[in-house]
């Protein structure tokens, strides 16, 4: 046996000095995936379940394209949202929900910067969960809700003009 070997020093896959042979870093895959990983925001390769055994909630390196356009559609009509209803607000409207009834109150830039900040902070969460079961419905939801709600304020933008 090669006395480098024997001591250690040489890979017995690549036949490479430890120092230089990747694999004596140990197993990547001997972790999960953590919950926010370089990944997600950068880029990785997986995309879905390698394996049927794996469990079906799980983390990926890489949303689809498909799911950014829904993370985005959905926070544009938050921005819709909330412009609108300032426009509303200026014209003698309400708003109804308390909680941004009472961030109004306190200044209408704090109004957008929180309201916009809990949206991307939730579209954020939704996003990084997109395998467990209700996040995909989820937002689906949250697509389907905000749309209507700018709907809304269209309607009420019409009735103001009329």
């Amino acid at each position: 046996m090669d006395p480098l070997a024997k001591a250690g020093l040489v890979c017995y896959a690549c036949k490479h000095m430890m120092t230089l042979c990747y694999r004596s870093l140990g197993d990547r895959r001997s972790r999960p995936t953590p919950f926010i990983s370089r990944y997600a925001l950068f880029g990785g390769r997986r995309r879905s379940r390698r394996r049927a055994s794996d469990p079906r909630s799980y983390y990926v390196d890489r949303l689809g394209e498909g799911l950014w356009l829904l993370l985005l559609s959905i926070f544009l009509l938050q921005v819709l949202d909330a412009y609108l209803t300032l426009g509303h607000l200026r014209h003698g409207g309400i708003e109804l929900n308390p909680v941004m009834k009472a961030l109004i109150a306190s200044g209408r830039g704090l109004f957008v910067a929180v309201k916009l900040a809990v949206a991307a902070a939730g579209l954020v969460f939704l996003g990084i969960h997109k395998n467990f079961p209700m996040a995909k419905p989820g937002l689906v939801f949250l697509f389907a809700l905000f749309l209507g709600v700018v709907g809304w304020h269209c309607l009420l933008t019409l009735q103001q003009v009329i």
